[in-house]
């Protein structure tokens, strides 16, 4: 993925290279363009790089929790990075002896850069925030449709548990300090069945030796 982004890059900036003219004006917008596809790909690379990282982190097998998470965080930091500031490296120390900047004003070039990224990450932020409101919304609206309200006579010492219906739920009798000691404890399992007579579930019952 790095090497892809790296490639990326340099693909984007020969790209800006070949259509720049001379011309202040066109070349800063040109500029500007080039910026915001390069603040997209970072974006979209960002999204797409996170499932990998996370699918590869569980695939280590790690023995302990901390180990994952920091195996974790250390891809996402380092591809991080990497995919961020190439094109601002890219603009301060190879594009000056590679096909010069614009005008011959490199500080200015990385500004225009910095600009752009910005405000496409402000441009996705609240698309983002637009897209969760309309979930929100529509859920609320979905939700609000199927609430009833029923009335059901209770007592103080006997509270009760709603379950949704098709859910399987497991049980013990007694709750031990050690995992070890519930071994051999039977397993009570309640069935609540939907209105199509069905209902599924999962039981994990963990051995107390294995990491995975």
């Amino acid at each position: 993925m790095i090497i892809l982004v790296i490639s990326f890059i340099y693909s984007l900036f020969s790209l800006k290279a070949r259509l720049v003219n001379g011309n202040i004006w066109h070349d800063y917008k040109i500029s500007f363009y080039i910026a915001c596809i390069n603040g997209a790909q970072i974006k979209i690379m960002n999204y797409i790089y996170y499932y990998i990282a996370e699918y590869l982190n569980n695939w280590e097998n790690h023995f302990s929790l901390s180990s994952k998470n920091n195996s974790f965080a250390k891809k996402l930091i380092l591809f991080d990075f990497v995919n961020s500031y190439s094109s601002i490296f890219y603009i301060a120390f190879v594009k000056p002896y590679h096909e010069g900047c614009i005008n011959n004003n490199c500080r200015k070039e990385i500004e225009t850069q910095m600009y752009s990224i910005f405000l496409v990450y402000i441009c996705v932020f609240f698309g983002e925030l637009i897209y969760l409101y309309m979930i929100y919304y529509y859920q609320k609206e979905k939700v609000g449709a199927l609430i009833t309200e029923e009335k059901i006579e209770v007592q103080l010492d006997k509270l009760p548990v709603f379950v949704k219906g098709g859910r399987i739920v497991s049980l013990y009798n007694t709750v031990r300090r050690s995992g070890k000691l519930m071994g051999n404890d039977r397993i009570i399992i309640r069935v609540y069945l939907d209105e199509n007579g069905h209902a599924e579930g999962e039981i994990y019952n963990d051995d107390g030796e294995s990491t995975r």
